[in-house]
């Protein structure tokens, strides 16, 4: 009979205290304490859509200038950037590709320059304004008469769904900015990490009241039903979060910013489209073209000078018991058929 050596597992091998030097950097750097984090949210200045309702009518979103009052929020808001951040810690601007934050952050620039703190600034596209769609440059009022099927659509989602995950035509929903601004903190973490030769310690993130929100929902990881009763920020407002090793993130208002007149005045319309950061309202000219068109679609819907979807309840009914029934245009089609042909 041949032999048979015992199987394995009754020889346990002894495991070896040695530990590679890549897994042993690896494990020390996961024991290591979360790099201290500011970050500084800032909502752009007063933008010229707060005062003149027909801008976002003539002007794409991202072309929006500030005001001459936005200038002075964006100034004073840079002033106390200057005088917060600390001296020691290296700053990053990260900034939205719109015009009105680009000034914004331009005059934050001029005022961290003035105060001898060294900073550089980049762009992100992640930190833009979320985008309305159709509904863009049209006043809430005048939604069902431009956009009568959107619209509904849109409607029926924010009944089913809520606000919060009901997509524009077109356009996103406050989920999808959600979705898409997480990409801003890999660059963040990334650049804050402690085996980087010069870490970033203090980061100015300069962009919009919705973008804001839902950058403060995803890295404090507060709930959707958090957003939908957290108010927008005013103009130049800037919130802090910031984060120590062992005590987590905390996230506070330092910065009260400046209200304009739509977030004043309480019965004010919401303005644009589902009553979002900027605030419009449709002016004038932008309200003749809208009707011109709903009046040149009833003129194309005419028939026999009475109008039929486009028209009103009563005309509709008018017109169908001015039209033969069915019975009766059977009965004319028979006599035609059975009538003599008379002849020429």
């Amino acid at each position: 009979m041949s032999w048979k050596p015992y199987p394995q597992y009754f020889f346990p091998k002894r495991k070896s205290t040695h530990r590679p030097t890549r897994l042993l950097a690896r494990e020390e750097r996961l024991l290591m304490p979360p790099p201290p984090i500011r970050i500084y949210l800032v909502r752009h200045g007063q933008s010229e859509a707060n005062l003149d309702k027909t801008v976002n009518a003539r002007l794409p979103d991202h072309r929006v200038e500030l005001s001459p009052e936005g200038h002075r929020q964006a100034a004073a808001a840079g002033e106390y950037l200057a005088g917060a951040l600390p001296r020691e810690a290296r700053t990053r601007i990260l900034c939205s590709p719109y015009v009105r934050t680009r000034q914004t952050s331009a005059a934050i620039e001029q005022a961290l320059t003035a105060g001898g703190l060294a900073f550089d600034r980049r762009e992100a596209v992640e930190l833009r304004e979320i985008a309305f769609g159709l509904f863009d440059g049209i006043a809430d009022e005048d939604l069902p008469r431009s956009f009568p099927r959107e619209y509904e659509h849109y409607e029926k989602h924010k009944r089913f769904e809520g606000e919060f995950f009901a997509p524009m035509p077109l356009g996103e929903s406050r989920v999808h900015v959600a979705d898409r601004v997480k990409g801003v903190f890999g660059t963040i973490l990334r650049d804050a990490a402690l085996e980087r030769s010069n870490p970033v310690g203090s980061f100015i993130i300069v962009s919009h009241g919705v973008t804001i929100r839902c950058f403060r929902m995803q890295w404090m990881h507060y709930p959707w039903e958090w957003y939908e009763h957290e108010k927008n920020p005013h103009n130049c407002s800037i919130q802090l979060i910031e984060g120590r090793a062992g005590s987590g993130y905390s996230d506070r208002l330092v910065f009260d910013g400046f209200e304009h007149a739509r977030e004043i005045a309480p019965d004010s319309t919401r303005g644009r489209s589902r009553g979002l950061s900027d605030g419009f309202q449709a002016g004038p000219a932008a309200i003749t073209r809208i009707r011109n068109t709903a009046a040149a679609g009833r003129r194309r819907n005419t028939h026999r000078g009475t109008r039929l979807r486009s028209g009103s309840r009563a005309s509709r009914d008018a017109y169908r018991r001015s039209r033969p029934s069915t019975g009766e245009r059977r009965r004319d089609r028979a006599r035609s058929r059975c009538a003599p042909r008379q002849a020429d």
